[in-house]
């Protein structure tokens, strides 16, 4: 599996349709099993704490204020981490039918 530095769209440009299939049945693998499960438990065992946090901690500073937006870019930050693996799955998906339907008929029969 490579490893992603872009844009979704420019990866999936980059991309060949083996290795897209790939990525693919891979992170679809991973988020079926329990080690997902439980990342995804700690994770959002983490974003409640911050939650509290935020939601209950008044603002009595302008320091203040800027620890609670910093705590929601953490609570927002492991929520986009949490959904990476289905949105690469959804980009991909959608990049390999867009090629597929380019392909002569023979090719996409492999």
């Amino acid at each position: 599996m490579t490893l992603h530095t872009k844009e979704p769209e420019e990866e999936a440009k980059e991309e060949s349709l083996e290795n897209m299939r790939q990525v693919t049945s891979d992170l679809s693998s991973l988020l079926k099993s329990r080690g997902w499960a439980a990342l995804l438990r700690y994770m959002e065992a983490q974003a409640a704490i911050r939650e509290k946090n935020v939601i209950h901690t008044p603002c009595s500073s302008m320091e203040a204020v800027f620890e609670q937006e910093y705590e929601k870019g953490e609570i927002s930050g492991i929520f986009n981490f949490a959904n990476m693996p289905r949105k690469v799955i959804e980009d991909f998906s959608e990049e390999i039918k867009r090629r597929e339907a380019k392909l002569p008929l023979e090719e996409n029969e492999e």
